[in-house]
C-alpha cells in the first residue's frame, strides 16, 4: 500500500523532473545497507543490492538495483570501497531528483539561529536541508548544531491542525526521507511527521548521538532526572516542543513520540520529561531496563554509569558495577500527566524481551495507559525488530487517527480471509488496507486507523492491555494485576535467580541495585540513601584506548562457572572442538552448548558436529573460563594458530575496522541476529544495537 502511496507523494513534491520510484535506494536501504557494511564489506553488499532473494533486500526494503545515495557511498571507508558517486553513471533519460544544498562543516557557520529557523545554504551546517515537502529547521539550542526534520501530508488543507508523531533517530540527524514508510503513513493517515536526531558528538554507546540523562544513574532519589541539567539535548527537545506550538499546521496537545530499540528508549525519556506535551509513545524492541536484572542491554545501560561503560567497555560490571543504578532510561513516574504507552517486542528479542514487561509493569504501577504486544516470532519477522506494517500498528495502538468502525472490521476481516491463498497474513493484511486507500471495502473511511483485531490478522500477539483501550476503542477487556510474562527464547529476571544467565555481566559478590522507587507521587520514593549519585551528563567524545594484544588468558574471579552437560555421546570430532571458541567468542558458552545439541545450528554445520556430541576436555576447560560469557577465541587450549586480540573492546566503531577479527564477522553474519546485532570486534556484543 505504502508503494503506491509514494508514487503519489513524489509526483505532488518533486517539480523539476518525473520521478519513478525505486530509482534512488530508499532511506530504510539505506540504513541496513550500513549495518550490511559494518558487518560485511562494501563489495559484498553491493552485491546483493542486485539479488533480489538477498538479506539486504529482506531486511532493508530496497529495489534491485536502486542507485546508491551518498550516505551509502559514504558508508564504505575510500580504501575498501570499490566504487565512487563519480564511475556509477546516470542512466540515459533517467530522472532527477530535485537536489538539497550540500551540508558544510558547523565550524564555518556564521548563521547561528538559536531558535528553530528554515535552513539554508548559509545556516545548514551539519544537518541536510529537505527538499519537497520535507522542511528541515535549524539552531543552536546550546554547544551543538541540531536539526528538526518536518512532513506535512499534501492532502492538508489548513482547516484543522494535524496530530503530529515525532521520530527519534539519534544515529544520525533524524532525517526523512521522501521514499519513507513513515512518510507514506503521514500521508496516509493524516498526521504530521517530525524527525528529530544529532549532528553529533556521537558518544552515545554504539555512537548514539543523544544524551541521556544523569549520566546513566536513575534510582529512587532521582527516578525522572528532566532538569536542564541533566542532559545536554534537554533544551533541544524543549526546542522542538516549542515549535510545535508555534505551528498552525501542528496540534500541540496531539503529539506522540516514536522509536525503535535505543531510539525507542530515548523516546521514553522524552515523553516521561515532557509528559505534559506528550499523549503517548511506541517502544518498539525496548522497555525499562532494571539494575541487577537481564535482559543486558547492548550498552550495559542500567548495570554500569555511562562513565563506567567509556571507562571499561564490557567488563564494567566486573570493574565497575553501578551499585546506584535501579533503572535505565528513567522510571515513569509522570504523576497528573498520564501517558500511553505501545510496547512491542518479539519473544525471541534477546535485547528487549523482559524489558518490555518491566515498563509495562512500571507503566501500570504509575497510573499509566501501558499496551503491552508480546510478539510471536514466524518464518517472516522477529528478533530485534518492530512488527510487520509497522506504522499501522503505531497509529492502530496509539490512537493517532480515529479507529475504524465495526462494520469496517468486519468487510476487513473477509477481505484477508478471501485473499489468504494468495500470501501470508501479513501481506494480505497490506493489500486489504491498500483497499481501503482505493475506497474498494466502502463501509471504512479511508485513513482510518485499524483495530486491535484488524492487526491481528496481520501478526497475533499476545495483547494485554491495562485500562481495556487501543487506539481509540475504550470498551475492551482490561487486564487486572500484572501483565503476563512474556514467553521469552531467555529466561530473564534478578541476577540472583539461577535460571537467569547473566555470564556478561558478573558484579562482585554482595553487590547489587540501588534503591527503587515506592510510595506515590507527592510522597518521598527514597528508600535509602545513595552515596555520590552520579548527575554529571557526559559532554565529550568516547575515545577506547587500545592495548596491546594478549596472548594468554586474563583471568577473573570464577563465580558461576558454566558446566557442560554431558549427553552420554561419543566425543565431539576435533572440527567442531575447533569451531566451538568461534562460537564462544562470538556469543557464549551456554549458547553454544545448546547449539551442540540442536541439528542445523551454526555450530554443527560448521564445526561438523555429531548432534548431542559430549564437549571434549579442551571445549570444558574453555567453559570453565567463560564467567562473562566472551572467552577471547584465541585462547583457545585446541591446536588451531592462535589469534591476538585487543583487551579493550571498540565501543563506536564509525565502519569496520580493518582488524576485526574474521571468526566475530563470520558468527555475526551467519547468526540470526539481525545486522542490528553487529561484532564489536572481540566478542560480538553490540552497544550499536540498542
Amino acid at each position: 500500500m505504502y508503494t503506491r502511496l509514494l508514487s503519489i507523494i513524489l509526483l505532488s513534491v518533486c517539480h523539476t523532473a518525473v520521478v519513478v520510484l525505486g530509482e534512488v535506494c530508499n532511506e530504510t536501504c539505506e540504513e541496513e545497507f550500513a549495518r550490511c557494511v559494518h558487518v560485511m564489506n562494501c563489495e559484498h553488499c553491493l552485491t546483493e543490492l542486485q539479488e533480489s532473494d538477498s538479506r539486504l533486500m529482506e531486511r532493508g526494503d530496497c529495489t534491485v538495483g536502486c542507485d546508491l545515495t551518498t550516505t551509502m557511498y559514504d558508508a564504505c571507508p575510500e580504501e575498501n570501497n570499490p566504487i565512487s558517486p563519480v564511475s556509477s553513471p546516470t542512466p540515459p533519460n533517467s530522472p532527477v531528483l530535485p537536489t538539497a544544498p550540500v551540508s558544510n562543516p558547523v565550524s564555518d557557520v556564521e548563521d547561528r539561529p538559536t531558535e528553530p529557523t528554515l535552513c539554508n545554504e548559509s545556516n545548514m551546517g551539519d544537518c541536510d536541508c529537505g527538499t519537497g515537502n520535507i522542511q528541515t529547521y535549524v539552531f543552536w539550542p546550546g554547544e551543538y548544531q541540531r536539526c528538526i526534520h518536518t512532513y506535512i501530508p499534501t492532502s492538508h488543507n489548513g482547516d484543522s491542525p494535524l496530530p503530529v508523531l515525532v521520530e527519534v533517530g539519534a544515529y544520525g540527524q533524524g532525517k526523512l526521507s521522501q521514499f519513507a514508510p513513515s512518510v507514506a503513513a503521514a500521508e496516509y493517515y493524516g498526521f504530521a511527521l517530525i524527525g528529530l536526531g544529532s549532528t553529533g558528538p556521537s558518544d552515545g554507546a554504539g555512537g548514539f548521538g543523544l544524551q541521556f540523562p544523569a549520566g546513566g544513574v536513575v534510582n529512587g532519589n532521582n527516578p525522572t532526572p528532566c532538569s536542564a541539567d541533566d542532559s545536554r539535548d534537554h533544551s533541544y527537545i524543549e526546542g522542538a516542543f516549542n515549535f510545535i506550538a508555534e505551528r498552525e499546521e501542528m496540534s500541540e496537545s496531539r503529539v506522540y513520540l516514536q522509536g525503535f530499540s535505543q531510539n525507542s528508549m530515548y523516546a521514553a525519556y522524552i515523553s516521561v520529561c515532557f509528559a505534559d506535551r506528550v499523549v503517548g509513545l511506541w517502544q518498539g524492541g525496548s522497555g525499562l531496563a532494571k539494575t541487577y536484572h537481564t535482559p543486558i542491554t547492548p550498552g550495559f545501560q542500567g548495570q554500569c554509569s555511562t562513565s563506567s561503560y567509556s571507562a571499561h567497555g564490557s567488563n564494567c560490571c566486573e570493574e565497575e558495577f553501578c551499585e546506584e543504578c535501579a533503572y535505565w532510561p528513567v522510571y515513569p513516574r509522570t504523576c497528573e500527566h498520564t501517558l500511553v504507552d505501545c510496547i512491542a517486542s518479539y519473544t525471541d528479542d534477546g535485547i528487549a524481551c523482559g524489558t518490555d514487561w518491566y515498563m509495562y509493569e512500571a507503566m501500570v504501577a504509575e497510573g499509566n495507559d501501558a499496551r503491552l504486544l508480546s510478539f510471536t516470532p514466524t518464518s517472516e519477522n522477529g528478533g530485534h525488530s518492530d512488527p510487520m506494517n509497522t506504522y499501522a500498528w503505531v497509529v492502530g495502538c496509539l490512537g493517532i487517527v480515529e479507529s475504524c468502525s465495526d462494520a469496517c472490521e468486519a468487510v476487513f476481516g473477509e477481505c484477508v480471509a478471501d485473499s489468504q491463498g494468495t500470501g501470508s497474513t501479513i501481506t494480505s493484511f497490506e493489500a486489504c488496507e491498500a483497499d481501503i486507500a482505493d475506497g474498494i471495502l466502502m463501509e471504512c473511511e479511508i485513513g482510518c486507523a485499524p483495530t486491535m483485531e484488524m492487526l491481528k490478522l496481520s501478526e497475533s500477539p499476545v495483547v494485554t492491555l491495562s485500562e481495556g483501550k487501543f487506539g481509540t476503542q475504550t470498551d475492551l477487556e482490561a487486564h487486572v494485576g500484572s501483565a503476563p510474562r512474556p514467553e521469552c527464547d531467555a529466561p530473564f529476571g534478578s541476577f540472583d535467580d539461577p535460571s537467569v544467565n547473566h555470564n556478561k555481566c558478573q558484579p562482585d559478590g554482595g553487590v547489587g541495585p540501588g534503591p527503587e522507587v515506592t510510595g506515590s507521587c507527592g510522597s518521598s520514593p527514597v528508600t535509602e540513601p545513595v552515596s555520590s549519585p552520579i548527575t554529571a551528563p557526559v559532554t565529550a567524545p568516547i575515545t577506547t584506548p587500545v592495548t596491546a594484544p594478549v596472548s594468554a588468558p586474563v583471568t577473573a574471579p570464577v563465580t558461576a562457572p558454566v558446566s557442560a552437560p554431558n549427553n552420554g555421546g561419543s566425543p565431539c570430532e576435533e572440527s567442531c572442538e575447533i569451531e566451538f571458541p568461534m562460537c564462544v567468542g562470538a556469543t557464549n558458552c551456554d549458547n553454544c552448548l545448546e547449539e551442540l545439541s540442536k541439528e542445523g545450528s551454526i555450530l554443527v554445520q560448521e564445526g561438523g558436529c555429531t548432534v548431542g556430541c559430549s564437549p571434549t576436555p579442551a571445549m570444558n576447560n574453555l567453559c570453565e573460563d567463560d564467567v562473562t560469557g566472551t572467552p577471547d577465541p584465541s585462547m583457545s587450549p585446541v591446536t588451531n594458530p592462535p589469534v591476538a586480540t585487543p583487551v579493550a573492546p571498540v565501543t563506536a566503531p564509525a565502519s569496520a575496522p580493518t582488524g576485526e577479527p574474521p571468526i566475530c564477522r563470520k558468527w555475526c553474519a551467519k547468526s540470526t541476529w539481525d545486522w542490528d546485532m553487529k561484532c564489536n570486534w572481540v566478542n560480538c556484543d553490540c552497544p550499536e544495537c540498542l
